[in-house]
């Protein structure tokens, strides 16, 4: 497939991908606002609704309250049941003095109830017989729990309109219940019946709107005001039910198909639950989505045009200039070409020919550093020759010293062969028998150089032979022990070499009773600033290189006493190794 063709196929889908992804995010975007819109109409249109009908029913309260607390109230209240529950002439002039003005100033109260629990009670108004009141469940609920206030949803008045069953709200009632008590003992309760179409007149907003909505107490499951046009019985009860039990299963197509609102009253705990299908919520949306649709298709296929025509002018000197690349062989790489209407193409050209030159080069310098390095490898072949060469002319000294009888000259080759041995192996690791063999040659070597000056004492433990550290780790610790400590004012020194084996390391000391050093010295030789300890620096950067910061070097010293070099190596068997060096040739 041709660049045109990957360019253009790309366009297409970038744009389409594009006006796609544009379509739907300005229709979710939408989306997702109206439902706000909704939801937040609805919101405002019950809070608001529900706000005054609280503020009437805060009045009502109110009087319900001051009733409650009034002491000539509570005195005709507190009657037993051995005294006459009659209200005497006298009192009845009280409550009618008390109650008289309330109806002037509060036109929706339907009837008062003042009474208490042996019978004595006062009744104004239109209201059910006082026998029927104190049988209905919400006395037992204001007898045994110590409740504020009680507002009852709405129901029939009186027998006659109980009777009746018209359903109507102007012939039922919302009842305040508030307790009447004398210190902490509850003796009686102030009923006041509100006309319930005052539901009517403060929802009205709501009832003139064209979404449906319906009233519930979801304590009692009981719908007390509804506005459906949209949907049939059945399905105000799966929603009243859906609100009553979140957490049932509701699979009914109902819940997918429609916005709900709902809004609770703080003051009655009815909950107002606002219904809108969707399709009418997103009717102009989807008008939205066809005409940009026809917008969107007519652009698009436009820009493919625009797209497939500019392609074409911009792609075809880099077809040319693909064409001629394709010409070019391993055997031939010159490049000549010449675009006749893009610059770009043209400074590519260039640059193809810049890399072909340079390519040409790097072909030239590769075949010159071959011979070179074949030369090299010839080098260092010839240049292993000359340590084998010197360690055979060692054993031969050796040899020949054997056999004049020269045991001095005899034991120096033999150490000097073993170090010649182990210094030659390519190895990084090597066993710890292996060390302190190259240790006792190399002491044993400056036993002469110092004139037996020293003795070399090793404390070596058990099962140590097998484990491994780096090569030669130990000698140059041991060398500044000779050069820096020996001391001449006394009989013997003595180097003491200590391998022991604990439970997860192996701790190595080399101790002499030379000199000693200062405290400023070991923390010199400890970080490194020491440029003339060189074989300790070194020491100390191959044991956090192989090992990391778990494991180190300790120095101790006491001047003119004592000095003791102490490592921590971690146990490392053969098959270890590798872990700790990666140029080890059993790798």
């Amino acid at each position: 497939m041709t660049i045109r063709k990957r360019i253009l196929i790309l366009s297409i889908t970038i744009l389409f991908l594009s006006y796609f992804a544009i379509s739907i995010s300005l229709s979710n975007l939408y989306r997702d606002r109206i439902i706000e819109d909704t939801i937040l109409s609805m919101t405002n249109s019950f809070e608001h609704s529900n706000n005054m009908l609280e503020s009437k029913l805060k009045d009502i309260y109110s009087i319900a309250i001051n009733l409650s607390i009034d002491p000539d109230i509570i005195n005709i209240m507190n009657k037993d049941a051995s005294e006459s529950t009659l209200i005497q002439y006298n009192e009845m002039k009280i409550l009618e003095s008390k109650i008289k003005f309330l109806y002037t100033y509060n036109n929706n109260i339907n009837g008062i109830t003042i009474g208490n629990f042996n019978g004595v009670h006062y009744q104004s108004g239109i209201t059910l017989p006082f026998n029927d009141i104190i049988s209905q469940p919400w006395v037992d609920s204001i007898s045994n729990h110590d409740l504020d206030y009680t507002i009852l949803a709405p129901h029939y008045s009186s027998k006659k309109e109980e009777l009746n069953q018209s359903g109507q709200l102007s012939d039922k009632v919302i009842s305040i219940v508030q307790p009447i008590k004398k210190g902490r003992t509850l003796i009686g309760f102030v009923k006041i019946d509100i006309i319930a179409s005052i539901l009517e007149d403060y929802f009205s907003d709501a009832l003139t709107n064209e979404n449906d909505f319906f009233i519930t107490d979801l304590n009692t499951h009981k719908i007390i005001l509804q506005n459906i046009t949209q949907f049939d019985e059945n399905d105000v009860v799966s929603i009243n039910n859906k609100f009553y039990d979140p957490q049932s299963n509701h699979n009914n197509p109902l819940f997918n198909d429609n916005v709900f609102v709902d809004y609770t009253s703080k003051i009655t705990g009815w909950t107002t639950i606002g219904v809108v299908p969707k399709s009418k919520v997103f009717y102009e949306l989807n008008l939205l989505k066809k005409i940009v649709l026809m917008v969107t298709s007519t652009v698009f296929i436009v820009s493919m045009l625009i797209i497939y025509f500019t392609i074409h002018f911009l792609t075809k000197d880099l077809e040319r200039f693909t064409k001629k690349i394709q010409t070019l062989h391993s055997d031939q790489l010159s490049f000549e070409f010449e675009a006749t209407s893009s610059s770009e193409v043209n400074l590519l050209a260039d640059a193809f020919k810049l890399l072909l030159n340079k390519i040409n080069q790097l072909i030239k310098d590769i075949k010159y550093k071959e011979r070179v390095k074949r030369h090299a490898e010839i080098r260092a072949l010839e240049a292993q020759i000359n340590p084998h060469f010197l360690h055979n002319t060692i054993n031969t000294i050796k040899y020949l010293s054997s056999l004049i009888g020269a045991t001095n000259i005899y034991n120096v080759s033999e150490s000097l062969s073993k170090l010649m041995y182990i210094n030659m192996s390519p190895r990084t690791f090597i066993s710890i028998k292996e060390e302190l063999d190259y240790l006792k040659s190399y002491l044993s070597i400056q036993a002469f150089k110092y004139s037996h000056q020293f003795d070399a004492v090793y404390i070596i433990d058990d099962d140590l032979d097998d484990f491994y550290l780096p090569k030669l780790l130990i000698q140059p610790i041991v060398e500044n022990a000779l050069v820096h400590g020996l001391r001449d004012d006394i009989m013997q020194n003595i180097i003491t070499l200590s391998f022991h084996n604990e439970p997860n390391q192996i701790k190595i000391k080399v101790e002499d009773n030379g000199k000693g050093m200062s405290p400023e010295k070991i923390s010199e030789i400890l970080n490194n600033r020491l440029p003339s300890s060189i074989g300790l620096k070194n020491v100390i950067s191959r044991i956090k290189l192989y090992m990391g910061e778990d494991y180190n070097v300790a120095i101790t010293s006491i001047r003119n006493v004592k000095t003791t070099f102490e490592i921590s190596l971690p146990k490392i068997s053969k098959e270890e190794v590798i872990k700790y060096d990666e140029y080890s040739p059993s790798r």
